[in-house]
């Protein structure tokens, strides 16, 4: 190739590049321009908490549905979860170089929590039950490579308003997170609905009580009438079918009603074994029943052969008697059936004995109204049968609350002595109680009369 023609195709290719190269920027820039904006006004919108009617926190709120299942599953409503625990919405941002992740294990009273420290700087433990002082660490796991100053066996004392962790991570960033130990009261559950419920919550709250005290327990109306402590709190599930519907953490149960077929007797204790409703098991206060007969053997094997003692629909059927008729007109024999047993109680009991030492049965003092017999005695107290009003109104009658003026006192000596088990509290109560008929634990009157004096006395001399 001649030197003219090199120099003219070099020529051509310098002034196509600065021909391509002068060309306006709009050509090659507008299409980002026009689309960014429209990539980033929706992904702001959408991740915004504030914007989306249907996030969990608005689903969940307590507020607005008290009574809906995504309520009652909500990890938001719920003290205890994981979910509150680790996601704290004021904390102060982290470093993000490594996202260090531990596993805690904190043990009190020889239980084990678990909990999770992420990249908030503060974590929220809730649920360490009433009483606690100090917490040990039990186990953790901690990300590999990185260092931490706390060791199994650390023990804390819980009087300072959280506990400072520091945490190094393979780079060598420091970062120091924060647990803040949250320590429930003492909470009582009262499984009941509507104006009754709101009678039995009158007994708690010392506004309905016993309408003919004895001599005796009116001169120590300390012990016999207290106010109930500002530890201790209160709750009402509004519904006889769900015990616990927002899974309160309860300490003490209040159960002021009777079953009396076996179908409803199965399903009381499948829902005190229900481990979301109830991750450990309550002591649970439940009335008698205002009948008059005895939860005898014969009575209790009855309602489990025919499912149930109901006059209509058991009782009648088998003795062949006119349902539409007085009981006294049908088999003398069948009249000691009818209700004779609360069948969710006495089921309990019988068949999963091994949950007996969680239950205490109140009957009515008089040795008139229903009876324990056999069945029962061994887990019941004897008190008070008739209320009123604190201005002297309204005289009512029935062991639906004589059993929250037994729940009240439960859950003041759970306040006293917090480590105390079911069992201890029970056994408390029955064992000071007042010797009514015959001596020992009878089939009228169970452990005797309750003696609140005796029992708050008692606590006293052992240091509470």
């Amino acid at each position: 190739m001649t030197p003219n023609r090199i120099f003219l195709v070099l020529f051509l290719c310098v002034t196509a590049v600065l021909i391509n190269s002068c060309q306006p920027e709009d050509d090659e820039m507008d299409p980002p321009a026009m689309n960014e904006p429209q990539k980033e006004g929706p992904v702001s919108e959408q991740s915004s908490p504030t914007t989306e009617p249907d996030t969990p926190s608005e689903q969940s709120s307590p507020t607005t549905e008290p009574d809906t299942p995504s309520e009652q599953s909500s990890p938001t409503t719920e003290p205890d979860t994981p979910s509150e625990q680790s996601s704290p919405t004021t904390q102060p941002e982290t470093k993000s170089s490594e996202a260090v992740l531990i596993q805690l294990e904190l043990e009190s009273q020889n239980k084990i929590y678990t909990t999770q420290i992420n990249q908030t700087t503060i974590t929220v433990v809730d649920g360490f039950p009433y009483g606690t002082t100090q917490m040990k660490i039990h186990a953790f796991e901690i990300s590999e490579n990185a260092q931490i100053d706390i060791a199994v066996g650390d023990v804390f004392q819980l009087d300072q308003e959280s506990i400072s962790i520091k945490i190094q991570a393979e780079n060598g960033d420091t970062q120091t997170y924060s647990l803040q130990i949250n320590i429930r009261n003492i909470n009582i559950l009262i499984i009941d609905d509507d104006t009754h419920a709101v009678k039995v919550a009158d007994v708690i709250q010392n506004k309905l009580v016993p309408a003919y005290l004895t001599t005796y327990d009116l001169e120590h109306k300390a012990e016999t009438l207290f106010d109930l402590d500002e530890d201790i709190e209160y709750h009402t599930t509004n519904s006889y079918d769900d015990f616990n519907p927002e899974l309160i953490r309860a300490d003490i149960v209040n159960r002021s009603f009777s079953v009396f077929d076996i179908q409803s007797s199965k399903e009381t204790i499948e829902q005190f074994l229900d481990p979301n409703k109830f991750p450990e098991f309550p002591l649970v206060i439940n009335s008698a029943g205002n009948g008059v007969n005895t939860c005898t053997k014969f009575a209790y094997d009855f309602g489990l052969e025919q499912g149930g003692l109901s006059w209509l629909l058991d009782i009648a059927p088998h003795y062949g008697c006119d349902p539409n008729e007085s009981i006294n007109d049908c088999d003398p024999e069948a009249g000691t059936l009818y209700k004779a047993c609360d069948l969710g109680i006495a089921y309990i009991l019988q068949e999963y004995p091994q949950y007996a030492q969680n239950f205490i049965i109140v009957g009515d003092k008089s040795g008139r109204g229903q009876k324990p017999g056999p069945i029962l005695k061994d887990r019941w107290i004897s008190t008070y049968y008739k209320f009123t009003y604190n201005d002297g109104s309204n005289l009512i009658e029935g062991t639906s609350y004589s059993t929250p003026y037994v729940a009240k006192i439960a859950a003041e000596i759970k306040r006293r002595a917090p480590h105390y088990s079911n069992e201890e509290i029970a056994q408390l109560i029955f064992s000071t109680a007042y010797e009514a008929g015959e001596e020992g634990v009878d089939e009228v009157y169970g452990h005797g009369i309750l003696n609140p004096k005796g029992i708050f006395d008692e606590l006293t001399r052992r240091g509470y």
